[in-house]
């Protein structure tokens, strides 16, 4: 978590401004040099950058440097460093502020965008390489994007797969065409030696001939019904192969991550890292009780790390502190400040420090007790006794 990002700002030949449809492709390299533990990282195209005063997000976004808070609004995809050449899809048309504005107040229209910022992760050992960028529009109407931009935008959700909501549209149409056709094409039922229907005919017997030229009758009209389920059932099926290749393939960026962990037979500190940050942040908001405020000991200032904590713990109150060049006198003396409230009559106000890194540790004289951890590697709470 305690990596620098580079800024790579790609200038378009032609201005555009997505669609819903629209969909940006990035072919990429992330090959691991040395063997790091990172088999997975993430990679942001940066929409907009929003700064924020201090009357309209206050405490929030506070760092040690005094600067005006800044809020990236930011489209961010996963990527695999395995050495393979791999092509990222990113639906920038369901993302809303492609063509809005982010303000809490009212929402206001884009004009066309003439450049695309990517902030790629700077990790030693790790060398990503980005090989081309396409911007693709589809020229007909896509109900899977226009389902994913309504639920994106009014259900808080990040990232939809490509495929799961065109399998769920399939599955939905063959099951209103198998519907039709057994409304369509209900047939009484023969049993093998007589014929009856729903009216009360006498049972008669029937000959050979007759029996098999009914059961081929019965046999082809049942037949499309069949077929319409072996297709539902098949479609959705031939989606898995896909993941199956994915998460195949990139077996080679676990073991490139604990090759050494896996050869010496120390399985319990393989993928001790986190890398789906939003999931970590929704554990830190389970492990704290609710209403409670808390402070957040940082490296330096990962605007992406304070950003995306304050909007989903949002409305808790959250300080976070550069623990850099920072003596344990220094720390303790903020942690106590941020404390000091005449208001709260000598009640702790903040009580829950989370620390991301291991490596980061509260100060000594502090007095804390361990709550939880989410990893090995980071991932703390502490309690202020």
């Amino acid at each position: 978590m305690g990596t620098d990002s580079q800024i790579l700002i790609f200038n378009l030949s032609e201005p555009f401004k997505p669609e819903i449809s629209d969909y940006i492709l990035i072919n990429l390299n992330a090959a691991n040099k040395k063997n790091v533990q990172y088999p997975f990282a993430s990679i942001a195209l940066n929409i907009e950058e929003q700064k924020l005063s201090n009357d309209s997000l206050p405490e929030v976004m506070e760092s040690s440097s005094n600067k005006q808070p800044v809020y990236f609004i930011q489209e961010r995809f996963k990527i695999y460093i395995d050495g393979f050449n791999h092509t990222y899809y990113i639906p920038v048309g369901e993302n809303k502020y492609w063509t809005q504005h982010f303000t809490f107040e009212i929402e206001t229209l884009k004009s066309q965008t003439d450049k695309l910022v990517i902030e790629v992760p700077k990790i030693d050992g790790i060398e990503i390489n980005i090989n081309k960028i396409e911007i693709k529009k589809k020229y007909f109407f896509a109900p899977d994007s226009h389902i994913n931009f309504f639920l994106k935008n009014n259900f808080n959700i990040s990232s939809i797969s490509r495929y799961i909501t065109p399998v769920y549209i399939f599955i939905i149409l063959v099951l209103i065409i198998f519907l039709f056709f057994q409304i369509l094409f209900n047939l009484p039922k023969f049993t093998n030696r007589t014929i009856g229907n729903a009216r009360g005919l006498k049972e008669i017997p029937c000959t050979r001939l007759k029996m098999e030229a009914i059961d081929n009758k019965i046999n082809i009209k049942a037949r499309p019904l069949q077929f319409l389920i072996i297709i539902m059932i098949f479609i959705p099926f031939s989606f898995c192969f896909y993941f199956i290749n994915n998460y195949t393939v990139t077996l080679k960026s676990f073991w490139e991550s604990y090759k050494k962990n896996i050869t010496g037979f120390q399985l319990s500190q393989t993928y001790s890292g986190f890398y789906n940050f939003r999931s970590f942040i929704f554990w830190v908001d389970k492990q704290i009780p609710e209403g409670q405020d808390i402070i957040v000991l940082l490296k330096g200032e990962p605007v992406y790390i304070m950003s995306e904590m304050a909007y989903k713990l949002y409305p808790r109150d959250l300080k976070f502190l550069n623990i850099d060049y920072k003596s344990e006198e220094e720390l303790l003396r903020e942690i106590e400040n941020i404390n000091l409230d005449k208001n709260l009559n000598n009640k702790t106000r903040y009580n829950y420090i989370v620390v991301l890194s291991k490596e980061i540790i509260p100060p000594s004289s502090l007095k804390v007790e361990l709550v939880s951890r989410y990893r090995e590697a980071g991932g703390y709470i502490y309690k202020l006794e």
